[in-house]
This record gives structure tokens, sequence and C-alpha cells, in this order.
């Protein structure tokens, strides 16, 4: 099985994004274990049945330690797409891939057929930290907010 490179502060992070995305959409954002892949489903309430929800989308939040505009696009692993392409086959769930960086938040809405890649980590940290993945363009993505010129709190061998 492969570790997990996630900490508690890229946990911390990825919360605060989420609860601003509640507050923004008007949904609650129930955290999802990790074998579901996605980070979240979001949910609101139902359109008639009093006290009760439901889905809204699926989402994944990546936290970024550069400003947007250092890289043309941000990848996303091929197995992650493939896992939540299937959750949206049996939902029809849309699924939102919410990037914060340095100096703002976007959005994009991942729908099939992907482009495939072949790339990964400058500084791999062991063998599955190349493989194949999505690039998904800068031009995809609808800024949200900006963010407060936030410092990371990780070492950038993380990055």
């Amino acid at each position: 099985m492969r570790p997990l490179y996630e900490t508690s502060a890229d946990l911390a992070r990825e919360k605060k994004v989420a609860d601003r995305l509640a507050e923004l959409w008007q949904w609650d954002m129930r955290k999802l274990p990790i074998s579901y892949k996605a980070d979240y489903l979001a949910t609101g309430q139902h359109p008639f049945r009093t006290n009760q929800s439901v889905g809204r989308a699926w989402v994944e939040v990546r936290c970024r330690n550069h400003t947007h505009d250092t890289y043309p696009s941000v990848f996303i692993s091929v197995q992650k797409v493939s896992y939540v392409a299937e959750l949206m086959r049996v939902t029809d769930l849309p699924f939102y891939f919410v990037v914060e960086w340095q100096d703002m938040v976007g959005v994009a809405e991942l729908k099939p057929p992907f482009e495939v890649d072949w790339t990964g980590r400058n500084d791999m940290r062991d063998s599955a930290d190349v493989e194949p993945i999505v690039h998904v363009p800068l031009s995809e993505f609808d800024m949200l907010w900006e963010t407060e010129g936030q410092e990371d709190e990780r070492q950038s061998e993380f990055d």
C-alpha cells in the first residue's frame, strides 16, 4: 500500500477551503472516507422534502504552494478521475475540482473524456509519483476568490 503524504496542515487548509465553498454555494461539504477518492460530497436541501438533503456534487480540493499562473495547468491522477467518473455515472452528479493557489481559488468542472499524459513529481517520493494524469488547463477554471497571500505551512519539498 502506498504511504499517505497528506499532513494535518494539508487537511486544515483543505477544510478551510471547503468551509468557504459551503458558504459560497450554500451547500454542506461532507468529508468522504479515503476509499471514495474524492474529498467531499456537497449536499443541499431536498427541493420538497423538509429536513432531507441530497447530493449536489463530488468535490476534490487541492491546495498548491505557488500562484495560479506558475504553471499552465493543474494535474490530477487518472486513477482518481476514473473512480470519480464512476461515481458521476452512478449518481449523475458533477465533479468539481477546486484548487487553492497562493493568490486565488478556482474551480473546474471535470467531465470525461480526458486527455491522458504521463508525468509526476520532480522530487519522487516513491515509484507511484509518476503515473498517468489528466492536465486541467487554467482556462477551464472559474476563479472564485482571491486569497490573502498566505504563506504555506508545509516545507517546499512537498510542493
